[in-house]
């Protein structure tokens, strides 16, 4: 791509036509007068050509743009466009009738869309000062959007020559999927499986949190809590307690699919919306971990630690998931199922619980024995729970519009 480019316009045409029969004539005909004539009008061409390549000599563009947003938002784009200080006699009074293009194109995932061409006009700018444009769009689709290059043009002061440069290589934005609202049948399935991790043998004893004072021992309490000092000296086994802390952990795996597998082709797009629902609430009102697997055309993983971070992390893996047929990609869905269970065998992954929202109707019992083939070890893993996103029973669990 270019960044400078200078065209004749349509008028530059006609004048080009105009010019090149007086400047014939003039020859033709020995006429002196027509000989001054096309001569004026040639200094006039490139006396035009001169102060288009000057006016935008010196001039950038800065774009901002914000840092997060969700689809259906309105999107805010500021220009601010500035220009060099210059000793040149032809640029002293600064840039006049600068026309800016950009484009908004969607790049991942893979679409139909359309680029977006959005047109602005600067009628003055000053030299070594700056103007600051604003425009609006709202972008319904999540994914991966590339908004630029710019494009500034000028055919001032005639308009028969136009000059354009390409300030910059354009931003990339991350247009997030958009949430709703969590209904109390999917916090009903998310305490079942913190439940299940609180009575893991492998986490009884773990002691969390900060201490909080002795008591007397009662029956079920481990003998790694005991204070065994305070024991000797009051003659009754005392243990120590501390203060519990709200930490949980999740394994979620989304199994996309394609629209091809539900009855409503919107549903998918509603699943994104849970996923990204469920991960934005575990990271706002959470202490703990949380590890996210994407089952689409292509496998992804990420997650970890809740950190300031980490939804971003995840709601970009989700904006940008690609819901094309598997069939194009040469794996089967179960194949391609299995390697997503693979992905949360490994480490502490596998002692969380898990949540699978897929489009076929999965049995715990048929996924733990999965994991437990893909395991190593023979450490036994944390609960698992499916929800079918293709049933009428989805309805209960996720309102898209709250």
């Amino acid at each position: 791509m270019r960044r400078r480019k200078t065209v004749i316009c349509r008028e530059g045409w006609y004048y080009l036509l105009v010019l090149a029969f007086v400047a014939l004539g003039s020859v033709l005909r020995n006429v002196n007068m027509l000989m001054i004539v096309s001569t004026i009008m040639l200094f006039t061409l490139i006396f035009s050509w001169r102060m288009a390549i000057k006016s935008l000599r010196g001039v950038t563009l800065h774009r901002k743009i914000p840092r997060m947003i969700r689809s259906g938002d309105i999107l805010d784009i500021e220009l601010d466009v500035r220009s060099a200080k210059s000793r040149s006699l032809f640029t002293q009074a600064g840039s006049r009738c600068l026309e800016i293009d950009e484009t908004i194109r969607h790049l991942l995932p893979k679409s139909q869309l359309a680029k977006k061409n959005i047109h602005l006009m600067c009628w003055y700018l000053p030299r070594g000062g700056e103007e600051n444009l604003t425009y609006r769009a709202r972008l319904l689709q999540r994914g991966l959007y590339r908004i630029g290059p710019t494009r500034i043009a000028t055919g001032f002061p005639l308009g028969l020559i136009r000059h354009i440069r390409i300030l910059d290589h354009g931003d990339r934005l991350v247009v997030f999927p958009r949430t709703g609202r969590l209904l109390p049948a999917f916090d009903r399935i998310f305490a079942q499986l913190q439940l299940g991790m609180r009575g893991d043998p492998l986490r009884q004893d773990r002691q969390t949190g900060d201490f909080h004072g002795l008591r007397d021992w009662r029956e079920g309490d481990s003998r790694r809590v005991i204070h065994w000092r305070s024991t000797a000296r009051r003659g009754i086994p005392l243990v120590r307690e501390f203060e519990q802390q709200h930490h949980q952990e999740l394994n979620l795996l989304v199994d996309l699919g394609s629209e091809q597998h539900y009855r409503d082709p919107a549903r998918i797009e509603q699943v994104i919306g849970f996923a990204a629902t469920i991960a934005s609430e575990f990271c706002r009102h959470r202490d703990g971990s949380l590890r996210l697997v994407i089952v689409g055309a292509e496998i992804t993983s990420g997650g970890g630690a809740n950190q300031p971070r980490l939804l971003e992390q995840l709601l970009t893996l989700l904006a940008t998931a690609d819901t094309r047929p598997l069939g194009e990609t040469g794996k089967s869905p179960e194949h391609a199922f299995e390697q997503g269970i693979q992905l949360l065998c490994r480490g502490e992954d596998r002692i969380r619980p898990t949540l699978i929202l897929s489009p076929y109707a999965r049995e715990p019992a048929t996924v733990s024995s999965m994991r437990d083939a893909s395991a190593r070890k023979s450490t036994a893993g944390g609960p698992i729970r499916c929800i079918n996103t293709n049933s009428d029973a989805f309805e209960q669990f996720f309102d898209q519009t709250g």
